[in-house]
């Protein structure tokens, strides 16, 4: 099976070099009286004035290092208060007692991570699964743990009729058919506590698989996709661990909810570079400058 042959797998210069071309004249120096172009006359026309200027010219540029590490580090500043408004959002979210799931997926769109709440009924018939997946040692962590798949399930919902699609939550790769785990099928009207999730559209990366929708598999979550197929509406919830049936399986709290915000450490890398390098260019590059604008 390729899901979970990838589940195991899951968890478990070219050197340039540059030529140099000779150009030579095809007369001596002595039929151009008066010529810089004779013998040596080249060479000597760049000691002269353009290896001056050149290597001023390189002094200043060597500047460029110092601005740009410090414009980066200015730039993560902003991307810091970004991120922390996000975070904080987020955070409000979830901590904030669920709300009723709106009726409207357009609505719903717009509730990335919410705690929410829907009453309704499953059906496990139209069950299908996403794998492989990794069980998250903890609700709401990034932490990777054993192979198996997530379970996806069609819910009835009471208010409208309408169906939505719920992950149930993560089983092992020995507990993917349902006639392993029959007492974690809730049966009857319940009401879910979940996680509103709004995936990304298209593959997360070119190394995953294509989705084989006539074949029931499914590698990353094409809500759109998997919801004309099952024929509900492209709403997706993911249950809390709170879900969790008395048998164990699926277990819930399977979102990863967790924004890395490492910001303060590329705010100090890039001002720190700013900085070393400015202090480098006054005591190294400054004082020869300085030197060439007095023999002038």
């Amino acid at each position: 099976n390729l899901q979970v042959l990838a589940g195991k797998m899951l968890c478990g210069r070219t050197a340039i070099r540059p030529a140099l071309r000779v150009i030579r004249g095809h007369r001596s120096a002595g039929q151009y009286p008066g010529s810089s172009f004779g013998r040596g006359g080249i060479k000597r026309s760049v000691e002269k004035g353009g290896a001056a200027t050149g290597s001023e010219t390189g002094s200043y540029l060597l500047l460029g290092v110092p601005v740009t590490a410090f414009g980066l580090g200015v730039w993560q500043v902003r991307r810091k208060k970004e991120k922390e408004g996000l975070i904080a959002v987020l955070a409000a979210r979830l901590s904030a007692p669920p709300i009723d799931l709106p009726a409207d997926p357009a609505t719903v769109a717009t509730l990335d991570y919410q705690h929410v709440r829907v009453t309704g009924t499953y059906d496990h018939e139209s069950e299908t699964l996403l794998a492989p997946r990794c069980q998250l040692r903890d609700n709401f962590d990034g932490n990777a743990g054993d192979p198996g798949a997530q379970v996806i399930t069609p819910f009835i919902r009471d208010d409208n009729g309408r169906r939505i699609l719920v992950n149930r939550g993560w089983v092992p790769d020995d507990h993917r058919l349902v006639s392993t785990r029959p007492d974690g099928q809730i049966e009857g009207t319940t009401t879910l506590d979940a996680i509103v999730y709004n995936p990304r559209p298209g593959k997360p990366n070119s190394f995953v698989p294509d989705n084989e929708p006539e074949k029931q598999l499914w590698f990353w979550m094409d809500l759109a996709a998997m919801a004309s197929v099952i024929g509900a509406d492209p709403v997706l919830v993911e249950v809390t661990d709170s879900a969790t049936p008395r048998s164990g399986l699926p277990i819930g709290g399977q979102s990863q909810i967790t924004i890395r915000n490492e910001h303060m450490q590329y705010i100090v890398t890039w001002f720190s570079l700013s900085v070393l390098t400015l202090g480098m260019w006054v005591v190294r590059v400054k004082p020869n400058l300085l030197r060439r604008a007095t023999r002038r």
